[in-house]
């Protein structure tokens, strides 16, 4: 599941991990998280749950669930991407017809 959080906390509480880390490569290294999503979590990047409890407990937070704005579920990018998918083919014009040939293909099988 992922978390967003207010953009002001989410980049106090990755600076604040950095600071206490030391450098951004050391951070990756005691938390596990990969520098480049580190960078990302900075510019608003959505964070998973569990990462976000790993920098929660690495900075020995009490207050967690008050900087949590909203919940998404696991497929929240996939959902995302369908519907820029068919605003996209009916923007083209070809959804009707790929519709059409999805139904064709599933009668066939």
């Amino acid at each position: 599941m992922f978390v967003r959080l207010k953009e002001e906390n989410q980049e106090e509480l990755v600076r604040e991990a950095i600071k206490k880390a030391g450098a951004y490569r050391k951070l990756a290294k005691i938390t596990g998280i990969p520098r480049s999503t580190i960078c990302g979590y900075l510019e608003g990047k959505a964070i998973t749950e569990e990462r976000f409890n790993v920098l929660t407990d690495f900075l020995s937070m009490t207050n967690k669930e008050d900087m949590i704005t909203e919940k998404l579920p696991e497929n929240w990018k996939q959902i995302r991407g369908g519907i820029g998918c068919v605003a996209s083919k009916k923007k083209k014009g070809t959804f009707e017809e790929e519709m059409k040939n999805g139904r064709i293909f599933k009668r066939k099988n």
